[in-house]
């Protein structure tokens, strides 16, 4: 009976509703997270960022219609592939085999007759195709930045700030609008990035799932297209290999050996394959080829010096490793000085730009004569916002070093210092190669610096209390809009006189 009398208790008890409990009406559940609202959200702004991109990117892109700066060289290298000539260079070959690709794609034909200097007009206008692969890559450039801070958990208005940075940055805009490859090597690298920070995601919460293998593959193959263009993409990859070789940061733990092997393999296969493409389109024989060895020549046609053989013994991997030995042997004896050149210091703060273009306009009045100027240099703003970031979070994170004690482990501080420091070592080590070799240096390679730089300055933001956050992404948003609209006629060659665009030379080595 006692059993029975038990059971119908417990019955009546789960029956019972709870109105007797104490409720405060005016304490709200917190609700869950619209996950769905949250994914219209972050599209909708991709599709704002995407067009705002579109738009700064290919506006007046056939403008100046003549060669500009480095367009010299890569319209050169582009010509050699068309004509299946081999050619000799300091860099990677997929930058370049992209630009070959689209030219195929949209069946350019390569112009013998023209003169490739700079200031020629081009014979037609096929130039503006591989403008328009150099536009697309810095278009990918904005919603890959807004991803990546979306990977990172840094809220909506803070990672659109962060993508606003490169989206008005003047450097990076005009090194996607010609014929030039820092677009692509600087898309690579942010996919690279984000696809890093997905491989942590899934390593943290779905180890070993289809997610986690589809995120390894595709780390290792953005791995290698970065790496493909130029090798000063190599301080990505080396983060992310020390990440995942001692589980710090992103990382509870470590990945499995064989996990980095096999990626390390992917990275590998695919780096060579534009290696292979390029030997495979070097068929006939050029003055560059005087770089490689007598018995490369011989597998050229119409090399006078040493007469093809076609019974040569010379193997892809043996010509892979002489072009690897060549160019880095090329690249280490580059000593020639030019007047545009910049020191490494010289970057964080803008103090010195470049001149890709000038030209004066035909017919305007003698009394106000108009002139085209393309003058490289960052957003000034930016530049300064970016400079600001990095000095503060050296200054602070030495002090939370040291007084680390003073907080719980669990304070939010812990989190973004952690970031923090990972955004920082990006930073400086793009910066290191720069600071012991000596050659000339251009301002465009400080561009994979600076994007960290941009990410570095949207952690910090995101750490700072709810009301200063907003004043701070107002203050940095609109004073680098306005920068860049200030400075757009650099970047758009927009015709002004003299006296205009000296006003716009605000440092000395602006000139």
């Amino acid at each position: 009976m006692s059993l029975l009398r038990q059971r119908h208790s417990a019955r009546n008890a789960l029956s019972q509703r709870p109105q007797s409990l104490p409720v405060d009406h005016n304490k709200r559940l917190p609700r869950a997270p619209n996950v769905h609202s949250q994914y219209s959200h972050d599209n909708l702004i991709l599709f704002i960022l995407t067009i705002a991109a579109f738009i700064t990117r290919f506006y007046k892109l056939g403008t100046p219609p003549s060669v500009i700066f480095d367009e010299f060289h890569f319209f050169r290298f582009l010509r050699h592939h068309l004509q299946r000539q081999f050619v000799f260079d300091i860099h990677p070959w997929l930058g370049k085999l992209t630009h070959y690709f689209f030219a195929v794609l949209f069946r350019l034909r390569p112009q013998p007759s023209f003169d490739i200097r700079i200031t020629n007009l081009y014979p037609n206008s096929d130039y503006i195709v591989n403008r328009a692969v150099s536009a697309f890559f810095g278009v990918l450039c904005i919603p890959l930045m807004y991803r990546i801070c979306r990977e990172l958990h840094l809220s909506t208005p803070v990672s659109f700030l962060a993508a606003c940075m490169p989206l008005f940055d003047n450097l990076l805009l005009m090194e996607s609008r010609f014929i030039l490859l820092d677009s692509q090597l600087i898309a690579y690298i942010k996919l690279t990035l984000l696809c890093a920070l997905r491989l942590w995601r899934f390593a943290r919460s779905e180890y070993g799932s289809p997610r986690y293998y589809k995120a390894l593959v595709a780390t290792a193959v953005s791995t290698a297209l970065a790496m493909s263009v130029k090798w000063t993409a190599a301080v990505t990859p080396f983060l992310i290999a020390v990440v995942c070789a001692l589980g710090i940061v992103f990382l509870e733990r470590p990945l499995p050996i064989l996990h980095s092997l096999l990626a390390a393999l992917v990275s590998l296969v695919v780096y060579t394959i534009p290696w292979f493409i390029h030997l495979k389109l070097s068929v006939n024989s050029t003055p560059t080829a005087e770089y490689m060895s007598d018995a490369f020549r011989q597998t050229l046609h119409g090399n006078t010096s040493f007469p093809y053989r076609s019974d040569h013994n010379v193997t892809f991997f043996s010509s892979l490793y002489e072009l690897h030995w060549r160019q880095f042997r090329a690249n280490r004896r580059v000593r020639t000085r030019h007047p545009w050149e910049s020191r490494w210091y010289e970057w964080p703060i803008n103090a010195r730009g470049m001149f890709f273009f000038i030209d004066q306009v035909p017919d305007s009045p003698q009394q106000q004569q108009l002139a085209r100027v393309l003058y490289l240099i960052q957003n000034p703003a930016g530049a300064l916002w970016i400079s600001t970031a990095v000095l503060t979070s050296i200054v602070l994170l030495l002090l939370l070093q040291r007084y680390r004690t003073l907080l719980s482990p669990k304070h939010h501080v812990f989190r973004a210092a952690t970031v923090a420091r990972f955004m920082l070592a990006g930073y400086i080590f793009n910066l290191v190669p720069y600071m012991f070799v000596e050659r000339c240096y251009f301002i465009y390679h400080y561009l994979p610096a600076l994007t960290y730089g941009q990410l570095l300055l949207a952690v910090m933001v995101e750490a700072l209390p709810r009301t200063v956050r907003f004043i701070a992404i107002a203050l940095i948003f609109t004073t680098t809009l306005a920068a860049f609209i200030y400075w757009s006629p650099w970047v758009y060659a927009t015709p002004m006189t003299f006296t205009s665009h000296t006003k716009l030379q605000w440092m000395p080595r602006w000139n």
